[in-house]
């Protein structure tokens, strides 16, 4: 598969989700469960799916946000995010979600899922650059993890 793929430039994040893009376009099934199964993380798909959405809206406003940036009502995430709530991966206050130091760990762990399989899927690849895609790859989820981390101590 990673024959048809070019390197993006090492500073370059938004060539990188083009990649990430491409990658996951052109696969035959979504990875999501895999993903989640061979992560370790002990969550049903909806909650692991819910924990990088609260990431991505960095929440101020609750599932209100989140409804808004998937175009699905509110109420269909706040069960989720309540048993998010009582296993103690995310908090919740008057500012709204936000991770826990368990849920910081496991959306770090979900990050690094996520790392392998990208990289399993262009094991083929030997462009040059490899090494530049590796490092601009591992500073990305470096710093979703570190600003996963930093949203719990908001």
């Amino acid at each position: 598969m990673g024959e048809s793929f070019a390197a993006p430039p090492s500073n370059s994040y938004d060539e990188l989700r083009k990649l990430v893009s491409t990658v996951m376009a052109k696969s035959k099934e979504d990875p999501g469960i895999a993903v989640l199964r061979r992560s370790g993380v002990d969550l049903p798909l909806e909650q692991a799916w819910l924990l990088g959405r609260v990431y991505r809206a960095s929440t101020d406003d609750g599932v209100a946000e989140i409804a808004e940036m998937t175009k699905v009502p509110a109420g269909i995430f706040e069960a989720t995010a309540q048993s998010l709530v009582r296993s103690g991966h995310l908090a919740f206050s008057d500012d709204g979600y936000r991770f826990t130091n368990q849920g910081a760990d496991v959306f770090a762990q979900l990050v690094q899922a996520w790392r392998r399989w990208l990289l399993e899927q262009l094991e083929d690849w030997h462009e040059p650059d490899q090494c530049d895609f590796a490092h601009a790859l591992d500073s990305f989820t470096g710093e979703l993890i570190e600003s996963g981390r930093q949203m719990s101590r908001v």
